[in-house]
């Protein structure tokens, strides 16, 4: 017999198969059915008393975790955060730029009005995609509950995928509580960072070879992708430094 679950039952279900084992936020009315099938689950709820807390807990969970992704496979390097509709969102935003800066992957929630009642200009309404999308790789809003498995699968690959970075994702409430026997989709392997062009990467290395006092200026990347020992060479005198990007869209 097919699986009936409501929206917020598949998003739950969905984070469980992609390896989720936290989910950092602060609660709202909006948020109720997403609230009340995480509490009927395995995952834990971790509690930040504002919501910049929540996202700059969820972004410092992903850092951690990638750096132990490249040693167990198992490990889904990613951190999620669910938030307030628009204050709470606005709220995280401060973070939310930290994590675009810092190339965080997060995938951050929101719960929302109904798509039905937002023409009666409810307080606490607003534009949560606008107000999200310049810090974000993609932000989108989930409008329909038989496209929010696909609409999960893209915000966590492209938050996963290099250049990695903040997604958002909103979350209206009656798409949270209408039913689907839809499941979830299954997340694939996602690729890693491309490889240099082999031959700009030749050419550096000559001109490193020719240099008298050759400075390396690096990021944070280089222990992210496993170089780190090349920058940290007694042959090699370097200086780093953090080297700040957006997440590119």
């Amino acid at each position: 017999m097919t699986k009936t679950q409501t929206g917020a039952e598949l998003f739950v279900e969905a984070l469980q198969r992609y390896g989720v084992e936290y989910v950092f936020g602060n609660p709202g009315t909006t948020k109720l059915p997403v609230l009340r099938s995480l509490g009927d689950s395995d995952l834990e709820y971790v509690l930040g008393l504002h919501e910049d807390i929540a996202v700059g807990m969820a972004a410092g969970y992903a850092q951690t975790r990638r750096y132990h992704a490249d040693h167990d496979p198992d490990v889904l390097p990613v951190g999620v955060a669910n938030l307030h509709t628009t204050p709470g969102v606005a709220h995280g935003t401060g973070n939310l730029m930290n994590a675009a800066f810092a190339g965080a992957p997060i995938v951050v929630t929101a719960g929302h009005h109904a798509t039905d009642f937002r023409h009666e200009e409810p307080i606490l309404s607003g534009d949560l995609v606008e107000l999200t999308d310049q810090f974000c790789k993609r932000s989108t809003e989930g409008v329909d509950v038989e496209a929010l498995p696909t609409m999960l699968r893209r915000a966590f690959r492209t938050a996963l995928t290099p250049p990695t970075g903040p997604v958002f994702l909103g979350l209206p409430m009656d798409v949270m509580m209408a039913e689907t026997d839809a499941p979830p989709e299954s997340l694939g392997q996602i690729s890693g960072a491309a490889r240099g062009d082999p031959q700009q990467v030749a050419r550096a290395a000559d001109l490193l070879v020719g240099a008298k006092e050759a400075v390396l200026v690096t990021g944070d990347g280089i222990a992210r992708f496993g170089v780190d020992a090349v920058a940290t060479s007694p042959h090699c005198r370097c200086e780093s430094r953090l080297s700040h990007r957006w997440g590119g869209k």
